[in-house]
């Protein structure tokens, strides 16, 4: 909003200074050029940005509502069932795909194993696939974020689609922090609308 109303106030205030003489008609031209010219580049900054944000956030994931404590459990659990290794370096998890235990999948395949939905359900990786992962966990809003550095395979499509699944057991219902988090920033927005009507309202307003 705060672009598109300078851009405004500022032409008309160009507008109203244009004197009032024989090239008016030539000044004006001018303005109007001037006029075309910002918009559009101000069209082309904005969609710049949007294509910058969204090229800077591919990389990651955001899971709202959910347990923190047990995301790590669900976590663990998905890579297992999608014959997946990971190994712990600092806050990073080394995620790269294993060979199959051909009498695990045997077994599994004939009603013996844990999940036999699992095992169709699973998919195949190439041998070298691997993927490094980073979770932030933000415990007061039930908030996790995955960062995914570098993914091979179709490793990160895999994951995040049998976490879809597996989340649902793991979801947090109730969330006070995130209540109080929401009151403030309504509070906020309130007081800056309220704080932009009285602005306008003193532009197109004035005291006499």
């Amino acid at each position: 909003m705060v672009g598109p109303f300078l851009l405004h106030r500022l032409f008309w205030r160009i507008m109203d200074a244009l004197p009032p003489e024989e090239d008016t008609e030539t000044g004006f031209d001018l303005v109007m050029r001037q006029w075309w010219f910002f918009w559009a580049l101000y069209f082309m900054v904005l969609l710049l940005a949007v294509f910058l944000l969204l090229w800077w956030r591919r990389s990651k994931t955001v899971i709202y509502n959910v347990d923190p404590e047990m995301f790590g459990h669900v976590l663990h659990d998905c890579l297992e069932e999608l014959g997946l290794t990971s190994t712990r370096d600092g806050k990073r998890l080394l995620i790269a795909a294993k060979s199959p235990d051909r009498k695990q999948t045997e077994a599994v395949f004939a009603g013996a194993g844990p999940s036999k939905r699992s095992a169709n359900l699973l998919p195949s990786f190439p041998p070298h696939a691997a993927a490094d992962l980073e979770v932030e966990v933000f415990p007061s809003l039930y908030n996790v974020s995955l960062h995914w550095p570098r993914a091979e395979g179709q490793l990160r499509a895999a994951i995040e689609n049998h976490l879809a699944r597996a989340l649902e057991g793991a979801r947090a219902f109730d969330n006070p922090a995130a209540n109080w988090f929401m009151g403030m920033a309504g509070l906020l927005f309130g007081l800056i609308c309220l704080t932009g009507m009285i602005w306008l309202l003193t532009i197109y307003f004035p005291r006499r």
